[in-house]
C-alpha cells in the first residue's frame, strides 16, 4: 500500500503540510514533484526510487493516488483530510485502466471530473436557494429552475448540458 502525493501549492502552506502528515503518519507517502509528470503510475508505484524536489512544482492543484487501498480506507483518510480543512479535491485509485497513464495525464483527467462535480454541485445549490416569490412570479425562471432539477437527475449529464442550465440558472439572478 502506497501513497503518491503531489503537494502542488500546499507545500507552500507549512500548516497544511504538517496537518497532512499528521494524517497520513502510518501510510506509506511518496512525494512527486514535476520530474515525475511523464512517468507512468505503474512505474511510480512500483518500487523505483523517486527523487522529490519541493521547488520543482509547476502543478498548483495537490494530488493523492491510492495504491493497493481498499475504498474503506481511502473514504476514511479522505473524510480526516476533509475535517483537517486540506484542499485536496483530486484523488484517484490505482485501477487497471490507469496503472499504464501518465501521471500528468490522470491528473488532468481527475482535474476535469472534479470541476464537472464543482459546476453540478453549484446548479443543485442554486436550486436550494432558489427565489419562491420569483418562481412565483416569473414562469420562464419556474421552466428552467424545474428543467435544471430533472437534468440534475440524469447520472450522464453531459458538461454541455450542465453549462447551459447554469447560464440560463445565472441569467435569472440580475432579473430583481
Amino acid at each position: 500500500m502506497m501513497i503518491l502525493f503531489y503537494p502542488g501549492s500546499l507545500q507552500a502552506d507549512p500548516e497544511a503540510m504538517k496537518r497532512f502528515e499528521a494524517i497520513t503518519r502510518k501510510e506509506e507517502v511518496h512525494c512527486l514533484c514535476d520530474e515525475d509528470l511523464d512517468r507512468s503510475l505503474k512505474e511510480l508505484t512500483g518500487g523505483k526510487p523517486i527523487e522529490y524536489d519541493p521547488r520543482k512544482l509547476s502543478q498548483t492543484v495537490p494530488f493523492l493516488y491510492f495504491s493497493g487501498y481498499e475504498i474503506a480506507e481511502v473514504s476514511r483518510l479522505q473524510n480526516e483530510i476533509e475535517k483537517a480543512g486540506l484542499p485536496i479535491a483530486a484523488m484517484a485509485i490505482a485501477t487497471a485502466n490507469n496503472q499504464e497513464m501518465l501521471l500528468k495525464d490522470l491528473m488532468e483527467e481527475v482535474g476535469r471530473e472534479a470541476a464537472y462535480f464543482a459546476r453540478r454541485e453549484e446548479l443543485a445549490s442554486l436550486l436550494e436557494h432558489i427565489d419562491p416569490v420569483k418562481l412565483q412570479a416569473n414562469p420562464d425562471y419556474f421552466k428552467c429552475a424545474m428543467l435544471a432539477a430533472s437534468l440534475l437527475k440524469e447520472e450522464e449529464l453531459s458538461e454541455k448540458m450542465l453549462d447551459t442550465a447554469l447560464t440560463i440558472m445565472h441569467s435569472f439572478e440580475s432579473d430583481q
